[in-house]
């Protein structure tokens, strides 16, 4: 019996001894300090993530309010509905809400975002996986005019990390101005009215290569408004060749030869509803072809919850708070964090875990840290002013443990 009491009493020293070590670790800091360091992580992943040294000094308040956003923001709404509101593990998903955007675009419906259902355990799987973009026009491109000036060049700048993707869906938006009807004859109101776009190159012969032509109807020559255009082949050719994106050149007349005014980048301000702009769909990676790995049971907790044990807390990320204006929606999420004591007799996956762990006393102490993490839908502005819709993985915690 003495023997068994004094071996009883050696564990209880050495668990001790490991629940001490456990605390130097970061995840079993003070709970503030805690939230602290990982709402900083928070910040520097997602740039990381996005490919930025830093946060872009742009504004949302100069984004010009046209039609696609709104549709995007409809879109990822439903797409978000559309999904299961628990995650595989029988947990709440973590939705996220954008607050303060209605004010900005107009009313949007049903307006919530989920976390993606993407399973984020592939080492490889660790920037944004872009999916919809919308690029303005710019009214000064980087570099020399091939063309002259009369021809009033428009130039997109796409972001960098778009261009090994594959181009799903593209279309290029022009606003054509109304005729009014006191400088425009009845006769010239009905006749047909056609744009025709050009492919800037750099050829010796002619710098300009038919791309694509439409007749446009007599209503919009009228009234004008918004036209669109597929432009699937020749994006796919710049982002192949990127050096090859030297603009495009627009002509519109009509069947009189007459010129038709279209809105170019030059005629408006940055913030104008009437800049052309080209929205983009990309194909990304199939979320099924992720790893798939066993599961395990985690702890979730509340704030002020008594527990000392490894354990899941809630974590409310606020980008108004950061003052990243630059971020659409959503404009808060939960992304939760870990926290907690991990005794090395609460590691016992394998049976023969314990038995190493007692033998390499000197070792660091495990630290309770994210088990299993899911993706969150983000729409944000580049440093050009470029509406992007993308992927962040590893962005929400769904699970702690000890490792």
């Amino acid at each position: 019996m003495k023997i068994t009491t004094k071996s009883q009493q050696q564990q209880q020293q050495q668990q001790s001894q490991m629940i001490r070590m456990n605390r130097n670790c970061t995840s079993c800091l003070n709970d503030e300090h805690t939230r602290q360091l990982r709402i900083e992580s928070i910040k520097m992943n997602i740039l990381n993530k996005l490919n930025m040294e830093r946060a872009p000094n742009v504004s949302i308040r100069l984004l010009p309010k046209i039609p696609p956003i709104n549709s995007m923001l409809n879109r990822f709404s439903q797409m978000m509905n559309d999904q299961s509101s628990s995650s595989s593990d029988g947990t709440p998903k973590m939705m996220t809400k954008i607050l303060g955007i209605n004010d900005y675009f107009g009313p949007i419906n049903n307006l919530d975002f989920g976390t993606a259902n993407v399973d984020d355990n592939d080492d490889d799987n660790e920037f944004v996986s872009t999916e919809k973009s919308i690029v303005f026009a710019q009214q000064q491109p980087p570099f020399d005019r091939i063309v002259d000036q009369d021809l009033r060049l428009q130039y997109f700048k796409f972001p960098s990390n778009i261009y090994h993707l594959h181009v799903q869906k593209a279309f290029l938006w022009l606003y054509m101005k109304g005729s009014s009807s006191s400088s425009s004859s009845s006769s010239q109101l009905k006749t047909n009215s056609w744009i025709v776009i050009y492919q800037v190159v750099r050829n010796g012969h002619t710098p300009l290569v038919l791309v694509k032509s439409k007749r446009i109807s007599n209503n919009i020559t009228r009234k004008g408004g918004w036209i669109h255009f597929r432009m699937e082949k020749l994006l796919t050719k710049w982002f192949e060749n990127p050096e090859t994106n030297l603009g495009i050149v627009i002509h519109a007349y009509d069947n009189n030869g007459q010129q038709i005014s279209v809105i170019h980048s030059d005629d408006v301000e940055q913030d104008s509803p009437l800049r052309p702009f080209i929205e983009i769909g990309v194909d990304r990676k199939n979320p099924s072809q992720s790893i798939r790995r066993k599961r395990t049971i985690g702890l979730n907790c509340e704030d002020k919850s008594a527990e000392v044990r490894c354990c899941r807390y809630p974590l409310t990320v606020d980008f108004e708070q950061f003052g990243w204006d630059w971020i659409i929606a959503p404009k808060r999420y939960q992304a939760n964090y870990c926290s907690g004591e991990c005794p090395f007799v609460l590691m016992n996956q394998y049976p023969h875990t314990h038995l190493i762990q007692q033998i390499n006393m000197n070792a660091i102490g495990p630290c309770c840290s994210p088990r299993k993490m899911s993706s969150i839908s983000m729409l944000y502005l580049d440093s050009d002013y470029n509406v992007i819709y993308g992927i962040l993985p590893n962005m929400v915690v769904e699970r702690c443990g000890c490792s």
